[in-house]
């Protein structure tokens, strides 16, 4: 069994509905749908991510894991495994690691901050980068209903989608 979700950090303003975003380059003000990528992957909207694969726990809480960019490390990991056998993706700001390898037709997990491992099918990952993605998508509607007009994040959505 597999269980995922998503937990906004109380620490993170960029959930708050009031929040100004700003772009990470010029810190100037944009709206949200202007809003550029490396936003989303390396400052705003950050989350304590729950993971649990079987008996297996990869939960994380601690500053640094935007929700996107865990969603695009994850999709970059499940597609490198089942392309080439192995995958060793990690977050771009935590530097926390997963490890995915091929193992007579499953796939195993591991990561640099738990010492579980798990075994788990090619499939089920691809279901679980659907489900964090949705996820996200939902946090973000909850948060900035505006988001859903952000051309970066639509694009994201298109390639995650895409299998």
């Amino acid at each position: 069994m597999i269980r995922f979700d998503f937990i906004p950090r109380e620490d993170d303003p960029s959930w708050d509905r009031e929040w100004q975003p700003l772009n990470p380059a010029t810190r100037r003000p944009v709206s949200l749908q202007e809003l550029p990528g490396s936003a989303f992957t390396f400052e705003c909207f950050q989350v304590n991510v729950v993971l649990e694969i079987g008996g297996a726990n990869f939960n994380l809480a601690k500053k640094g894991i935007p929700a996107l960019d865990f969603v695009l490390m994850l999709d970059n990991g499940v597609k490198e495994v089942g392309r080439f056998g192995e995958s060793c993706v990690e977050t771009s700001i935590s530097q926390d690691v997963l490890r995915f390898k091929t193992r007579e037709g499953f796939v195993e997990v591991s990561s640099s901050f738990s010492s579980d491992v798990a075994k788990v099918s090619i499939g089920q990952l691809e279901q679980l980068v659907s489900g964090f993605l949705e996820r996200t998508l939902e946090l973000f509607r909850e948060a900035h209903p505006q988001l859903t007009r952000n051309a970066y994040l639509n694009s994201v959505i298109q390639r995650v989608g895409s299998w």
